[in-house]
């Protein structure tokens, strides 16, 4: 896929073209490894959120300052996928990967000893700040190793392991706190960080060999894929679905617990479904993606989230829970339906400059749910404030899904499976 600026492209060094990646010691532990780093994140958001009202007790804070632990680690998530994604391709995957798992161990226990609300929050983007590096440098260890229809498919299954995160997070940080307390989930946070570190050590070569890494100014940060079409294509809807996603996360554990009156094992427990429906959203997607492109399925997955929208809407106005809670699965579903389909089109041409690419993508949707999260928590109302902010993510998601590709292939170079 051509860009808009061929001039702004990064030179390799030293050769023209990039050389096979190493063949991985066993790809399915390879995916394995890198499903729980993209799930890092998700980690650091969903474990906490069941203890948080037991957070603003602890360190005699408001709710607005409590959100404002949460969006924190979405900043942080943003600025380490920007920063260091990009790098690692001049610097190689594994130097930024062991560098990011370190800050995530440390920073993580380092949560647990703080004691006022303030402290949190500057730690807590330096922990987002670990765990986004870690995320964005996964990302593009898969494009090194993978290609074309197989890319989608590991991408598929990458989405679908990261997905288990969310899934036994939010149930496992109940539990801790219920046991102990809420600061024992960092120190349970920190010490996957080090196991993650260690199967890096260990099971993950490095993917992008010397001879294929960039030289020049611009991959620094990587802001030359900022005028490519193919990312645009890719990452436009699924930052706009992250979004919605990221309104859901930011207020469901006040929202379905205060107003709604769920316990935090129920909170857990529908976390936990919503968490499945993303990592069934991401397998149907990847079997849908035999016989459709990849921009096809990408725009399935945000027609999906944006009815999920219209039900979330629906819920506001009527104070139906069911209906509220049938939303935000769809929402989440939607979600991981678009996700390895968007990530697959941005990728799919850019094998050279994957871990700028994975780190604008990922500096999106993360840059998307801090904003969302600002949004959201300065307003009363946050059924509502959820209500119009899902709505109009999808909305402009499903937009720029419908228009990508307009003028030429649809498959935003990955074609389905059976086409090859």
């Amino acid at each position: 896929m051509a860009t808009m600026h061929e001039s702004s492209r990064e030179t390799l060094a030293p050769s023209e073209a990039p050389p096979q990646a190493p063949a991985p010691r066993s790809a399915s532990r390879v995916i394995l490894v890198l499903g729980a780093m993209t799930g890092l994140g998700a980690c650091s958001l969903d474990m906490y959120l069941p203890a948080i009202p037991d957070v603003q007790e602890a360190l005699d804070t408001s709710r607005s300052a409590t959100q404002a632990t949460i969006t924190a680690c979405m900043i942080g998530l943003a600025a380490g996928q920007l920063l260091l994604g990009a790098l690692s391709d001049r610097l190689g995957r594994r130097p930024v990967l062991l560098g990011a798992l370190s800050v995530f161990s440390v920073a993580s226990l380092i949560c647990a000893l703080t004691g006022d609300v303030t402290s949190m929050i500057v730690v807590r983007v330096i922990q987002g700040f670990g765990a986004g590096a870690a995320a964005a440098v996964t990302r593009a260890v898969a494009r090194d190793i993978f290609s074309g229809s197989k890319l989608l498919r590991a991408l598929g299954w990458i989405t679908t392991t990261m997905a288990a995160a969310p899934v036994f997070a939010p149930i496992i940080g109940a539990g801790v706190a219920r046991v102990w307390d809420w600061r024992t989930i960092f120190v349970v946070l920190s010490a996957i960080g080090l196991i993650l570190l260690t199967a890096v050590v260990r099971d993950l070569p490095e993917s992008h060999p010397a001879s294929a890494r960039l030289t020049g100014r611009a991959s620094i940060v990587g802001h030359d894929v900022l005028v490519d079409r193919a990312f645009w294509a890719g990452a436009g809807p699924v930052i706009c679905t992250s979004g919605s996603l990221f309104a859901y996360l930011g207020t469901s554990s006040f929202l379905l617990q205060e107003e709604y009156g769920l316990s935090s094992l129920h909170f857990s427990i529908d976390f936990g479904i919503n968490a499945a429906g993303l990592a069934s959203g991401a397998w149907v997607g990847r079997l849908l993606g035999r016989w459709l492109s990849g921009t096809w399925c990408l725009r399935i997955g945000v027609f999906i989230a944006l009815v999920g929208g219209l039900l979330v809407a629906a819920a506001a106005a009527t104070s139906t829970l069911p209906v509220l809670l049938a939303g935000f699965f769809l929402i989440t579903t939607g979600h991981g339906w678009a996700g390895p389909h968007g990530m697959a089109v941005a990728l799919g041409p850019n094998k050279t400059r994957a871990g700028a690419v994975s780190a604008w993508f990922g500096f999106g949707q993360y840059g998307s749910g801090a904003v969302v999260g600002v949004l959201v928590g300065a307003v009363a109302n946050q059924a509502v404030a959820v209500a119009a902010v899902v709505l109009a993510c999808c909305a402009i998601g499903l937009l720029l899904a419908s228009i990508s590709h307009s003028d030429g292939d649809s498959s935003g170079g990955v074609e389905p499976v059976n086409a090859s």
